[in-house]
């Protein structure tokens, strides 16, 4: 699917505008992104555009602050990301399957016993 022009200006616009507050502010990239897009593209379409850019934002930000970056800082910050993304994408989707009586107790439990 080819994207019309107008469609493509509105984009490097918006993607520029998202661009400035992440470099400014240290996040919002697709927050800022997202919501003004979603008028005319679909969502489908939106996030796969989205995320390799926010890397790439990500990355040069990084490259430009290179000498402010103490590993010795960042790497309990990215073990404790490294474990807690897949924490925070299993029990959001797990917790919307509890019935009103569960507890959270129970979550755990039925988490850890729950046969595939």
């Amino acid at each position: 699917m080819l994207l019309e022009t107008n469609v493509i200006i509105i984009l490097i616009l918006v993607i520029l505008f998202a661009s400035t507050v992440k470099t400014t502010v240290g996040f919002g990239f697709a927050l800022v992104s997202t919501p003004l897009l979603l008028p005319i593209l679909d969502l489908t379409i939106i996030v796969p555009i989205i995320m390799p850019l926010v890397l790439i934002n990500d990355y040069i930000i990084a490259i430009e602050n290179k000498q402010y970056l103490k590993p010795d800082k960042i790497l309990p910050i990215a073990g404790s990301a490294i474990l807690g993304i897949p924490l925070g994408i299993i029990i959001p989707v797990s917790y919307t399957h509890l019935r009103a009586h569960e507890t959270l107790r129970y979550l755990v439990w039925r988490l850890l016993l729950e046969k595939k």
